[in-house]
């Protein structure tokens, strides 16, 4: 299955989009930070085998608009949901990866009516306040580098060569760079700029994401990943955990966790996402 690509005009930008098609469940597909839509590029079409499916550039990234403010979660929220609107999408399951997750869960908590369900993977269920970093912290462990100007090559073997080492595929390569502008010397730039990388990060810092998670009333699906030997386990499940419980008032809260996997299992373990949500949407009212 090949995906249409297309723009939608929301909350007064214009947004990238690939649409996968399908019948069914309306599912949106929302990538972390500094990602894109094609980090769903091995599980989406699997997906729209019994649902109907996109995966959407969100703004000030990929080649969505650009504006200079919306970061926050106001913004990005109200981008979702006027999304949502222009495409029809009536009670949308949403899926979030990292700061995508943490987007799906205030969205579900600030329009409960409008959600079907919400799947967070790798994400939504912290914040770095509630893992007592102040904002120096939060700046050195989530300010972007500075690389506009590296060669192509230099970024792809960076990123050949880390986590996704081990499962790195031919169409790996234009997934990442979907994510950046190639100049004519061969030289990359995020379309994510460094500002506006900093304004989410800001954003991320100041807000407890599941502050509002019992207004949340849709089912949810929790899905992270973890490696032994890599992660913290004992912490991120205790935190894990906790953010399930936060959930007070859902129709259901289920834990799958994506062991021996990297926090890019989109990309990584494809397989193991796709059975969790197709699972997971076994469990959502179909709409008429």
């Amino acid at each position: 299955m090949t995906a249409q690509e297309r723009y939608v005009e929301a909350n007064g930008l214009r947004f990238h989009l690939w649409d996968w098609g399908g019948v069914g469940q309306p599912v949106v597909l929302l990538h972390g930070l500094a990602s894109n839509a094609r980090i769903w590029d091995f599980v989406a079409p699997r997906l729209a085998e019994g649902a109907r499916v996109v995966a959407v550039d969100q703004r000030g990234h990929g080649l969505s608009d650009k504006p200079d403010e919306g970061y926050d979660f106001a913004g990005v929220v109200a981008d979702l949901h006027a999304l949502a609107r222009a495409l029809d999408f009536a009670r949308p399951v949403v899926v979030g990866h990292s700061w995508g997750a943490s987007v799906a869960a205030a969205y579900a908590a600030r329009h409960p009516e409008a959600a079907a369900g919400i799947a967070l993977v790798d994400g939504g269920y912290s914040s770095p306040k509630t893992q007592g970093w102040d904002w120096d912290e939060a700046l050195k462990h989530m300010a972007p580098p500075k690389i506009a100007g590296t060669p192509r090559a230099t970024l792809l073997g960076w990123i050949r060569n880390g986590d996704l080492k081990d499962s790195w595929r031919p169409e790996t390569e234009a997934i990442i760079l979907a994510g950046f502008d190639v100049d004519s010397d061969d030289r990359i730039a995020p379309r994510l700029t460094y500002e506006h990388h900093l304004a989410i990060v800001r954003a991320l810092w100041e807000t407890d994401v599941l502050a509002d998670a019992d207004q949340v009333t849709c089912p949810v699906l929790l899905l992270p990943s973890i490696r032994t030997g890599k992660d913290d386990v004992e912490r991120k499940r205790a935190l894990v955990a906790a953010a399930a419980d936060r959930f007070a008032h859902a129709r259901s809260v289920q834990t799958v966790w994506l062991e021996d996997s990297i926090h890019d299992v989109p990309l990584q373990r494809p397989e193991r996402v796709v059975a969790a949500l197709r699972e997971f949407l076994t469990t959502i009212d179909q709409p008429a």
